[in-house]
């Protein structure tokens, strides 16, 4: 049986598997498609990623072989096997929009456009035994936009707190999770996502992302 792991990169979904097919070897209206466009401010690093399965995100993964083309704003993507396969470029810098361009083997052409938007923010200490209320720098959340607050400790174990709601410009960290945690130093970032609707797709469809991570400070809960 074909084994298969859905893995997180950033927020958007992709997947392992200890197999891969073709993608000239399937029928052309049923690859998925998901890509990503992700920046890390503790590298200074923009990536874009594409993910191709068959028929679904659970699907087999796709190699691209020739004639089909996978490219992000007109450069080609460099095919990648670990963790997953996948295509993917990078560059140095905050990248706020981009275009991925995908060629299948009937020679029909997708292109998918996505922009997303930054996110900062300042925390030195907070209190467990209240809720917290952390504002961050930068644009109102969007329709189909979410901010996640990671706190990490030091035996790196992840918390997550997250916020959806349009017009919101905070993240509530609840203190009956707050309390569970224990006192101490704590490492923390905020991730904002967009996911966009494909432009273009085949029947099978697929998702777009733009992902920012902040830098990722230390903060001490009291």
């Amino acid at each position: 049986m074909l084994k298969k792991i859905i893995i997180l990169l950033g927020l958007g979904s992709v997947i392992f598997s200890c197999e891969k097919e073709n993608s000239e070897d399937v029928n052309q209206n049923r690859i998925y498609t998901v890509y990503e466009l992700v920046y890390d401010k503790n590298d200074n690093e923009t990536v874009a990623y594409s993910y191709f399965t068959f028929g679904s995100l659970t699907g087999t993964p796709l190699e691209i072989s020739t004639p089909s083309k996978a490219k992000f704003n007109g450069s080609d993507m460099e095919e990648k096997t670990l963790p997953m396969m996948h295509y993917e470029t990078a560059q140095n810098g905050f990248q706020n929009s981009g275009t991925f361009y995908f060629k299948n083997a009937n020679g029909n052409e997708f292109n998918n456009t996505i922009s997303y938007l930054p996110i900062d923010f300042t925390v030195d200490t907070i209190n467990r035994n209240s809720d917290f209320s952390l504002t961050w720098n930068g644009n109102v959340l969007q329709q189909y936009e979410e901010v996640k607050v990671k706190l990490k400790s030091a035996s790196n174990e992840y918390t997550y707190f997250t916020s959806s709601a349009v017009n919101a410009i905070s993240v509530t960290l609840p203190s009956n999770k707050l309390s569970a945690l224990e006192a101490g130093n704590y490492t923390i970032q905020l991730v904002r996502t967009k996911n966009s609707i494909l432009q273009e797709a085949t029947e099978a469809g697929g998702g777009i992302y733009g992902t920012y991570k902040t830098l990722i400070k230390t903060v001490y809960l009291q």
